[in-house]
């Protein structure tokens, strides 16, 4: 018979190996790299929130600022794990597949104001 020390012993350490595994598990999901549009005000405060996000699941993520047209190039050839934001007008021109979130980070309203007179 296994004495009771053995036993608990034995027991804590599948606890630990199985829950690093897990841990380890969960880190793969994470997208590495993802890009934004470059010197754009909107994408800045977007990246600052995806971070945030990221970062709050457990994720450390880069978010590299690109011209458009090099960050569809780049996530075409999987240099990059996603795009930040993307108009819908250009998803014809993904060749990978990609999941457009359900839950947007922010919403921009256009208006056109004139003057009365």
């Amino acid at each position: 018979m296994i004495p009771f020390t053995v036993r608990w012993i034995f027991t804590i350490l599948i606890f630990f190996t199985s829950s690093v595994a897990y841990s380890e598990e969960v880190k793969s999901n994470c997208p590495r790299k993802i890009a934004s549009i470059s010197e754009s005000v909107i994408a800045d405060t977007g990246a600052r929130i995806l971070k945030e996000v990221y970062k709050a699941l457990g994720c450390d993520i880069i978010v590299e600022a690109l011209p458009g047209r090099r960050a569809l190039a780049a996530f075409n050839n999987a240099s990059l794990d996603g795009e930040l934001y993307r108009l819908r007008i250009a998803e014809s021109k993904y060749k990978r597949t990609f999941v457009r979130s359900d839950t947007p980070i922010f919403t921009v309203n256009h208006s056109l104001w004139r003057h009365p007179n």
